[in-house]
């Protein structure tokens, strides 16, 4: 089972995983064994691959929290 940390490491090293959370939130980070919660799908929803690179390295620095 993934931890959100390994969500953003994946999402900082791997463009096409990145492409795939976007594309389909919910049954990718299912499939990483995270339930979803409806805030997490709600902001995923309107991120481009450039605002979500961003907002990893953000949290990855310990900038903001999930």
């Amino acid at each position: 089972m993934a931890t959100i940390e390994d969500i953003v490491e994946k999402v900082i090293t791997d463009k096409v995983f990145a492409k795939q959370l976007l594309a389909n939130p919910e049954a990718v980070l299912r499939s990483e064994g995270i339930t979803p919660t409806p805030e997490m799908l709600d902001t995923l929803k309107d991120l481009d691959e450039e605002e979500l690179a961003k907002m990893a390295e953000q949290f990855n620095a310990g900038n903001i929290a999930m």
